[in-house]
């Protein structure tokens, strides 16, 4: 069975092995959601939500989709830069089957951003929540080390300066982990807060310096599911093949 996206008013459907999910197209920032994984329900999981956090009372109205469309496994969406963020913004958001024997889905989210202007800031946010469970930082890539985050508020931040782009959860409620991939030249800076028995907020900021007239910047996210018996090996290989595949190419 291949990844298939199925649009219909507006919802993005995404049927994939053993996996499920939405996107709404006119509220990019609520990301993936209503994901379902291996007939479980993922209460709490929301995906890759850009941009985070979720824009002010009647911000949603400055949303404007200039093209949409659906190519094999891939959703594309194209936003109209805005006076809040004046940069015009493509999601394409894409399904594979992953892992050694195919039994795991990866979802990836490559941001396409350019900008009329002189000069911008690029910087994006994306956010993730997650559900209650253990969540893990590669805190030591040759070793392939992972050590648990610190629970509370805002009490875990890494900057590409200090760390991989790289975490792991182990949800309290079902049988398969989430590893969750920053490509290393797009990550700047990545914040957590919460708990295990409650739940995580993820931050992720990418891009650095401005964004020039002409100029197109892209990143590169990664999500995927993988066996618990050996998911700090599998989000290691995720990490890794993101990390050295060639650049997304222009849509």
């Amino acid at each position: 069975m291949a990844c298939v996206w199925k649009v219909s008013d507006g919802l993005a459907q995404l049927d994939a092995p053993g996996f499920s999910g939405c996107v709404l197209l006119d509220k990019p920032w609520q990301g993936l959601h209503g994901i379902h994984c291996r007939g479980r329900a993922a209460d709490g999981l929301w995906l890759f939500q850009t941009p985070e956090p979720a824009p002010q009372s009647g911000a949603e109205d400055q949303t404007e989709i200039l093209d949409w469309y659906v190519r094999q496994s891939d959703l594309v969406v194209t936003y109209a830069a805005s006076d809040a963020w004046p940069v015009q913004t493509e999601l394409q958001w894409r399904a594979a089957e992953a892992g050694e024997d195919k039994a795991s889905v990866c979802i990836d989210l490559l941001v396409s951003l350019q900008t009329d202007l002189l000069e911008s800031d690029p910087t994006l946010h994306v956010g993730c929540e997650l559900p209650p469970g253990e969540l893990l930082h590669l805190d030591d890539a040759a070793a392939g080390r992972f050590v648990p985050v610190e629970e509370g508020e805002a009490a875990f931040t890494r900057t590409s300066a200090d760390a991989a782009g790289l975490l792991l959860l182990r949800p309290n409620d079902g049988a398969e982990s989430l590893a969750l991939a920053i490509h290393p030249k797009d990550f700047q800076r990545l914040t957590a807060s919460g708990a295990p028995a409650n739940g995580w907020r993820l931050g992720a900021e990418l891009f650095g310096p401005p964004l020039e007239k002409g100029v197109i910047r892209r990143g590169w996210l990664r999500a995927a599911f993988t066996a618990r018996s050996d998911d700090e090996r599998q989000a290691l290989e995720f990490y890794n093949d993101l990390a050295h595949a060639a650049p997304p190419l222009a849509t």
